[in-house]
């Protein structure tokens, strides 16, 4: 992996391009929400307005690109079924809260 200095350096020279096309992402409804199991065994929701961007997961729990505590990072897919099976593999864990991967 690269150093941060040299990683800052190598993202200068790349041009941002547009992308029209439909990218897709798996999210869970209990990670969208943040939820957890509250008191007396209820489920209980921590976030009433979902950001379906968002992006820390990664960092919390790694990705298949992002190492735990790494960047945060959007993970999307050209394809529903790409974007499931990436899901299923456990290597897109989304959770604003830190816990061990699966």
């Amino acid at each position: 992996m690269h150093a941060a200095k040299e990683l800052a350096e190598a993202l200068v020279d790349i041009r941002p391009s547009a992308i029209f096309d439909t990218l897709v992402r798996t999210v869970t409804l209990r990670s969208l929400l943040d939820a957890h199991v509250g008191a007396g065994g209820l489920p209980e929701v921590r976030t009433i307005n979902p950001d379906l961007l968002y992006a820390g997961g990664s960092s919390f729990s790694g990705g298949r690109f992002t190492p735990v505590g790494g960047p945060a990072a959007l993970y999307l897919a050209s394809s529903e079924r790409t974007a499931n099976a990436e899901w299923r593999s456990g290597s897109t864990l989304i959770s604003r809260t830190a816990r061990p991967r699966r």
